[in-house]
């Protein structure tokens, strides 16, 4: 089933790849290299999955997960960032996080994510 996914993350190449993978898939995708541009394309576009990154050069991406998931509850968001200690795991649930994937990643990580939430 295609979905409307929006990545939020600052690295342009890690944008590139998952936005190519993800699009062949038949899914469409929207990218944002900063919160601010994440959150309008978020309000305006009202994906089914966000990537969000967690570093990113407007701030944390904590600071954005609440507001994703109180304006469109049924979105999911998959932490998707190279801080990966038990506290940034913890957060992450206790914000709202559906999943936590480690950078570096693999692709076919992103793809079982992105199968179980079709599932679901």
């Amino acid at each position: 089933m295609a979905q409307r996914i929006l990545i939020i993350d600052d690295e342009p190449d890690i944008c590139t790849l998952l936005s190519s993978v993800l699009k062949t898939d038949g899914n469409e995708t929207y990218v944002a290299h900063n919160l601010a541009d994440g959150q309008t394309l978020f309000t305006t576009k009202c994906p089914d999955i966000v990537f969000l990154d967690l570093n990113l050069p407007d701030g944390s991406g904590f600071s954005l997960l609440p507001k994703l998931k109180k304006e469109i509850p049924g979105s999911k968001v998959v932490i998707c960032s190279a801080y990966d200690g038990v506290t940034e795991r913890e957060t992450a649930t206790q914000y709202g996080a559906d999943y936590f994937i480690s950078k570096p990643f693999k692709l076919k990580k992103i793809k079982a994510v992105i199968a179980e939430i079709n599932i679901r």
